[in-house]
């Protein structure tokens, strides 16, 4: 997950006023570098298939329109880029927001209108610069590039694990089992691959699953509970609390 690609997203220009949202793709991301704006991104990861994504394209587009001047809406579809999954999406709808060069928030799901416009008018440029609380753009991280909520997922602690397994794999557990904040849950998935890389074995591969799980990969998440079943057997393992999560993954599908 490089959102270091996110970032050089944001300085995608378009200033052109009364625009709706604009549908962004793999082949035109680098065309639309070449401009910076001040005004507060949005970006709607979505997909077609998606009910809660559908919902929210009315809200959004009314919002492009009456926020003109302090709002820009991307639109990008996950099932027709490869953008979105290099950059750990999986959940949808997705939503990414950027300002002062700096990303600034990220959730998942959809909102009510009024509670969408509320986040949204919240990180404006001119309401941003009113409020005398800190800017959420301090607390960012260079890596993975979301802002962590929890201090266990932050830059310095991912820095000073990557190379333990045991350590990568414990931190990215406990994720699973106590955060639900998507940014969190995105460095802990790139711990647990991390972990993966260092020593694959039942456990750190069972973690994986579980929070592709948690995050709606559903279809990589079986797969991965697949492998860590057939891991433990040849570990001498009793697999059953992965076979579990396997037929949760399947009820959900």
């Amino acid at each position: 997950m490089k959102f270091a690609l996110l970032l050089c997203l944001l300085f995608i220009g378009s200033l052109v006023l009364g625009q709706k949202p604009i549908e962004i793709y793999d082949s035109t991301i680098e065309d639309r570098m070449a401009v910076e704006t001040d005004k507060l991104i949005l970006i709607d990861f979505y997909a077609t298939w998606c009910g809660p994504c559908k919902v929210m394209d009315p809200i959004l587009e009314e919002f492009a329109l009456e926020y003109e001047d302090q709002l820009i809406v991307y639109k990008m579809d996950v099932d027709a880029n490869t953008f979105p999954a290099e950059v750990g999406v999986s959940a949808m709808p997705t939503y990414v927001l950027y300002r002062d060069n700096d990303v600034i928030d990220s959730f998942s799901g959809s909102r009510e209108k009024e509670e969408m416009r509320s986040i949204l008018v919240e990180n404006m440029p001119q309401r941003a610069a009113a409020s005398s609380s800190p800017s959420s753009s301090d607390i960012g991280v260079t890596y993975p590039d979301l802002a962590s909520v929890n201090a266990l997922y932050s830059q310095s602690n991912v820095d000073e694990n990557w190379n333990n397994w045991q350590d990568l794999n414990s931190l990215a557990w406990q994720a699973f089992l106590n955060e639900n904040d998507i940014r969190d849950l995105l460095v802990a998935l790139k711990m647990a691959k991390r972990s993966i890389e260092l020593n694959k074995n039942s456990f750190n591969t069972d973690t994986y699953a579980a929070l592709l799980y948690k995050t709606g990969s559903l279809d990589e998440a079986l797969n991965w509970a697949k492998i860590a079943v057939d891991l433990a057997k040849s570990e001498g393992k009793d697999p059953i609390a992965t076979k579990h999560l396997m037929q949760l993954i399947i009820e959900a599908m």
